[in-house]
């Protein structure tokens, strides 16, 4: 995976990636889909914050993937140090009408030099036939967005259109040839067989079809102008795609294809084939990552029907044809449903055209649109109970909101139609986490589009980020002496790996989680072995020594889903180098009413913490360190605290111990407080006893550094008002010291 923010290289900074691809419900060419992509990333020191929305973003998911280029086209509302944005690739910007300045007729090979010159994008026609590049244009509407146009002219041939490289969109043909075959399907739902035996394409007027009704139809857009009147161009897509099968599928889960795109027919282990239609890719990691697709294509139970027209209606449609030679216009009123056979025709010579013609224009120009803007006025964008979100319809400066009826404004949500209005209320029951909201505004036919507002619910949020790996019965390096032994040895004692799943401060059970391991050797990821890598309950046991002078690291990874929020935690082994290291530190403690003659023999001794009083006074402490050759260093016992009603004594406990290599550091230090034989262990706590303003202060001495500096209270690591202070890798530089001191301000 390699992703790019200009010349910028971010991918190590990637916590989360999914790509998104859809087509339109129940079409399998003629669609113009645009890829979203959403990326998060670590942002701690900010060198993503006011990000460039015209610069392109690089991705490539794998060296065997076809590099794809994407852009920000919001600035994200806030930037923190965990940023998460929406990306999309260049058919987003096709959303605008195709305003043409040629003189028609004009061929179809015009149109798109000039969508390309309006655009700014190229367009590869190696796909496209030379029938379709050369046919006659005598037709346009400049209310219609480029994107349609496009979506018509592949419709004409049997494609599709997707953004190819950088600037530049192309034209993709559907066979009737599997593009790839999988043996990876983990899910699948698969329904009834489709097989392609018809093309038909209804206008209201005159039908087009080729074939029969044995298998299923394919109905083209009814709105496609290009291929009125054109049975030539449906006979050569009945050629294309007549016999086109596949199964119709759901819910589809499966390790990623490269450069897989909708519209492409995958062979499931020579069962069955099915076709893309909507397709999603997760990352997970090294060069693993899960598609989830679906390709529910309408089959002969639920194929668009077109419906028919009653008599009551009433409802006529026009037919223009122009006469060159005579120039004039013939419009023909036919009944929409046949009943009768009777018609009408109305005749206009060339200058009854041009009069009714300048009329028209002058009622439009009673109605500067160009003066309409449509914007968006929530109350907030952070829910509460509810938010308030009203749309504003301008004309220049005035507010005429109230002159349109609730029918004009349509609201959506993600894409989805909501509700009508001017404007609507949400609460918590309509927002999952976030969701984006807009407004699109109709008057006369022309749509007026607000573009989306993203609105969050905090109280769905979750915060992962204070998660880590506990290890336990090892350490985090490996001995392996010359006779083939390892110390410690994890057949004997298995290593235990246990998640430690947080949302912000709170410990979440590891019931609640969906929970998977994998581990990297030799800096490839694989699964793990269940005959030695067991999990039970979430938790991780070895029991076998992997590690060898050839492979002398493992990494295990878990990944963890809770609550629609993913993380992926990493613990590191490896084999210990030629020397002797630290295996382990124990500390002992003791309350005892002796101020001396205390030694390691003495009764008493625990490995928690013991509270001191009136008759046991001195708490005394030493430690055992054990060394990785087998050897082992005991320190003195020496005082570490006395009781008094007066006498503080502030103790730093750490829940991983106080040795680790740079890259294996993940630990939480806590503070406990003893006042006489009072124990403080929170915020509350130490509020209660000594008032609002006493508080603690954390200071760090980095490696190389004469004096301690303080670290600000609101630093995000710090939890409880320094009761709580995660450690991890980026904190340390070879060594630091921490130490915490307790403010009594009057």
């Amino acid at each position: 995976m390699i992703i790019k923010y200009g010349d910028l290289d971010v991918t190590h900074r990637l916590t989360e990636y999914k790509s998104s691809i859809s087509f339109a419900n129940g079409y399998i060419i003629g669609n113009v889909p645009t890829m979203q992509l959403n990326l998060k990333f670590d942002n701690y020191d900010g060198i993503l914050d006011d990000l460039d929305i015209t610069q392109y973003w690089t991705v490539q998911e794998n060296e065997n993937c076809e590099v794809k280029y994407f852009k920000v086209y919001d600035q994200p509302e806030k930037y923190t140090k965990s940023l998460s944005l929406k990306l999309y690739d260049d058919n987003y910007e096709l959303d605008v009408p195709y305003t043409t300045q040629l003189s028609y007729p004009v061929t179809i090979k015009d149109q798109l030099d000039e969508i390309e010159t309006l655009t700014g994008f190229s367009i590869v026609r190696t796909n496209i036939p030379a029938y379709i590049l050369e046919k006659e244009v005598s037709w346009y509407d400049n209310t219609i967005i480029i994107r349609n146009y496009l979506g018509w002219i592949a419709e004409l041939f049997g494609a599709n259109v997707f953004a190819s490289g950088k600037g530049s969109l192309e034209f993709v043909q559907v066979t009737k040839d599997a593009f790839a075959k999988t043996d990876t399907l983990t899910n699948y739902e698969k329904n009834e067989l489709y097989c392609v035996s018809r093309i038909y394409y209804e206008n209201g007027l005159n039908p087009l079809e080729k074939g029969d009704t044995a298998g299923n139809t394919i109905f083209l857009d009814s709105n496609n102008l290009y291929l009125t009147d054109e049975q030539n161009l449906i006979d050569k897509l009945y050629d294309q795609l007549n016999g086109l099968t596949f199964y119709s599928t759901k819910s589809i889960s499966m390790i990623s294809i490269d450069n897989l795109l909708p519209g492409c027919l995958v062979n499931y282990n020579d069962e069955f084939n099915f076709m893309v239609t909507d397709l999603s890719i997760t990352y997970k990691g090294g060069e693993f990552s899960i598609s989830e697709v679906d390709g529910n294509t309408p089959t002969k139970n639920e194929e668009r029907v077109i419906k028919k027209i009653t008599n009551s209606t009433r409802i006529r449609k026009l037919q223009i044809t122009q006469d060159q030679e005579k120039l004039k216009l013939d419009i023909v009123a036919k009944e929409q449903e046949d009943l009768n056979t009777k018609m009408g025709e109305l005749s206009l010579s060339n200058e009854e055209i041009k009069t009714k013609i300048n009329e028209i224009e002058s009622k439009i120009d009673d109605l500067d649109v160009s003066l309409i803007t449509v914007n968006l006025v929530p109350s907030a964008t952070i829910l509460n109970q509810s938010i308030k979100i009203a749309c504003h319809v301008m004309n220049s400066n005035e507010d005429v909101t109230e002159n349109y009826n609730d029918l004009s404004f349509q609201w959506y949500l993600n894409d989805k139609k909501y509700k009508t209005g001017k404007f609507i209320t949400l609460t918590p029951d309509d927002i999952n986490m976030s969701v984006n909201v807009k407004c699109v505004f109709t008057l006369d036919n022309i749509q007026f589009d607000t573009g989306y507002t993203t609105i969050v619910d905090e109280s769905d949020a979750v915060h992962l980020g204070n998660s880590f790996l506990d290890v336990t019965n090892t350490t985090l390096t490996q001995k392996l002496n010359d006779n083939g032994t390892y110390i410690p040895d994890w057949t004997i004692t298995p290593a235990i790996i246990t998640p430690c799943i947080m949302d912000g401060n709170v410990i979440i059970e590891l019931s609640n989680c969906t929970i998977g391991y994998k581990k990297i050797i030799n800096s490839k990821e694989v699964d793990i072995d269940s005959s030695y890598e067991i999990v039970k309950d979430g938790i991780l046991s070895v029991n076998k020594n992997i590690m060898t002078n050839k492979f002398p690291n493992v990494t295990y990874v878990c990944d963890v889903a809770y609550k629609g929020t993913s993380i992926r935690l990493y613990v590191s082994f490896s084999l210990a180098e030629q020397g002797v290291g630290i295996q382990n530190i124990t500390t002992y403690y003791l309350a005892s009413s002796k101020s001396k003659d205390i030694r390691v023999d003495s009764e008493g001794w625990t490995t928690s913490i013991q509270t001191i009083n009136a008759n046991n006074k001195y708490l005394w402490t030493y430690s055992v360190t054990n060394y990785t050759d087998g050897s082992s260093r005991t320190s003195e016992p020496l005082i570490m605290g006395t009781y008094g009603d007066d006498a503080i004594t502030l103790y730093i406990e750490s829940s991983n111990g106080n040795t680790f290599k740079n890259s294996d550091i993940a630990t939480i230090l806590t503070v406990h407080i003893y006042v006489g034989a009072e124990r403080i262990e929170s915020a509350e706590q130490l509020e209660k006893r000594f008032g609002k303003n006493a508080y603690l202060q954390w200071h760090v001495k980095k490696f190389g550094e004469k004096e301690f500096s303080p670290i600000d209270i609101e630093d995000t690591r710090i939890n409880d008002k320094g009761f709580m202070f995660t450690i991890s890798p980026r904190d340390i530089n070879k060594k630091a010291v921490f130490n915490c001191e307790l403010n009594l301000e009057e």
